[in-house]
């Protein structure tokens, strides 16, 4: 018998909001309304996605689970690993990979690709150069940021780990800015650079 780790959900989705701190998690259940953590780590389902006229961001949560086969390799789940069983060291790699997009959204759609002139797409894509490490429980606020091309600074969002260290990454604030800045928007999407 052997034990083996995975993250579940295996892909997150965070999503852009404007206020500068609100947040709910996103439906960890098919079906499942959004969830908000209160300042005494309840949960409850979410009510109200803006607060003070601002877009609440949606984050996403990541728990760890242990596994175990039998001699035949079959798995099995033990359960969840919370962040007082074991220390539980969370690297991530929050990346911006829209403006690298080389196709259209889908067939049809009236938008056509973007940034086609450039050939270096990895260029594009904004990430921070050293991802951020984040462990322990109730840990706030590690921002994570990125540059894309001349623009120095961008904002991608940042990490927290909740009362049992599980990790929960906020995307960005919807600031969206364009290089060279001040370019006009030729189309309602899929704009260069």
């Amino acid at each position: 018998m052997s034990k083996f780790y995975k993250i579940h959900p295996a892909i997150g989705l965070a999503r852009v909001g404007n206020h500068p701190t609100a947040f709910f998690l996103g439906p960890e259940q098919p079906g499942a309304a959004g969830i908000e953590i209160g300042a005494d780590n309840s949960e409850s389902p979410v009510t109200q996605y803006k607060m003070e006229g601002l877009i609440k961001r949606q984050a996403a949560r990541f728990r760890v689970y242990e596994y175990t086969t039998d001699a035949t390799g079959k798995p099995s789940l033990v359960g969840e690993v919370r962040g007082d069983q074991a220390e539980i060291e969370w690297r991530v790699d929050l990346v911006n990979r829209k403006a690298a997009l080389d196709h259209s959204p889908t067939p049809g759609h009236p938008a056509g690709p973007r940034n086609i002139d450039v050939t270096d797409r990895d260029s594009l894509i904004i990430r921070n150069p050293q991802p951020p490490i984040i462990s322990g429980q109730n840990h706030k606020g590690v921002e994570i940021h990125g540059r894309f091309l001349t623009i120095q600074d961008v904002y991608l969002g940042e990490l927290q780990t909740d009362s049992a260290g599980r990790l929960i990454v906020l995307g960005g604030r919807g600031k969206s800015e364009s290089d060279p800045g001040g370019a006009d928007l030729l189309e309602f999407a899929n704009n260069d650079r």
